[in-house]
């Protein structure tokens, strides 16, 4: 949607879950009167009672998951997600092409929709991820909202660490970590928790997956580290998560293909 234009989120004909600010700059007005500036590659998360004034030369994207209108919303099942957020700019652009190429010109084969509605799930999934990993409460250009960000972008790097982080941003490790207590935590547990939210991210996208193939993608040393660090995040064992999502993807593909059977049978 491209400005200058409204949406009112009440009066959708379907519930909008997600809305990615694509260029520009938006502005979400609730209805007690509260405005809040949404600034490119901003992620609202299932805004409700409020509008979305779309100014001139911004432009929006909104999506509606029917297979999560009447279930848990997403809030709910990602404990911690912050309804607005920035993500990352290039994974909007991605995210944009790919859904403009599939609307363009829809997959017509079996495999060909089940690889695109992999794609696009992952693509989606990725904002959800990245809106968790990136601060919004610290100065845009501080000191640890700056290495926050750069952890996001690094997890991976087995040498991450203060040492490292410090010589990125030429700081001495003491500076850095006085601005990691300011905000009452340290590097190491920030770098531990991203790895963490990462892992638990491809555990319920991708129960499939190992769970030592989880640890690595996600930048553990290994399982072991991975499972400490699950236990020191308060969170549900890895084992857990991958059975609960398992459970939940294999509810999704009934209710997908239920129709289909039903039409089937007439």
């Amino acid at each position: 949607m491209a400005g200058p234009a409204t949406v009112d989120i009440d009066r959708q004909r379907y519930p909008v879950h997600m809305a990615l600010v694509l260029e520009g700059t938006c502005r979400l007005r609730r209805h007690d009167g509260t405005l809040v500036p949404l600034p490119h590659s901003t992620l609202v998360i299932e805004p409700v009672h409020a509008t979305i004034e779309v100014l001139d030369g911004a432009r929006l994207g909104l999506a509606s998951f029917v297979s999560v209108a009447s279930g848990p919303g997403l809030l709910e099942t990602a404990p911690g997600l912050r309804q607005i957020a920035p993500v990352d700019p290039a994974l909007t652009r991605i995210t944009e092409v790919v859904l403009a190429s599939v609307l363009a010109e829809p997959p017509t084969g079996t495999f060909a929709r089940h690889l695109i509605e992999r794609t696009l799930r992952d693509l989606l999934g990725g904002l959800f991820l990245d809106s968790r990993l990136r601060p919004t409460s610290a100065p845009e250009h501080s000191l640890y909202s700056a290495v926050v960000h750069h952890i996001a972008d690094h997890y991976t790097d087995r040498g991450l660490g203060p040492e490292s982080i410090a010589a990125v941003f030429n700081v001495s490790t003491r500076h850095l970590s006085r601005a990691f207590q300011e905000q009452a935590t340290t590097v190491s547990a920030s770098i531990a928790s991203i790895r963490v939210n990462v892992a638990a991210a491809l555990i319920t996208q991708q129960p499939d997956l190992g769970l030592a193939e989880v640890s690595t993608k996600s930048g553990f040393s290994s399982l072991q580290a991975m499972r400490r660090a699950f236990r020191a995040n308060d969170r549900t064992s890895p084992s857990a998560m991958r059975t609960l999502a398992a459970q939940r993807h294999r509810a999704a593909n009934r209710s997908r293909h239920a129709p289909d059977a039903a039409g089937d049978g007439h």
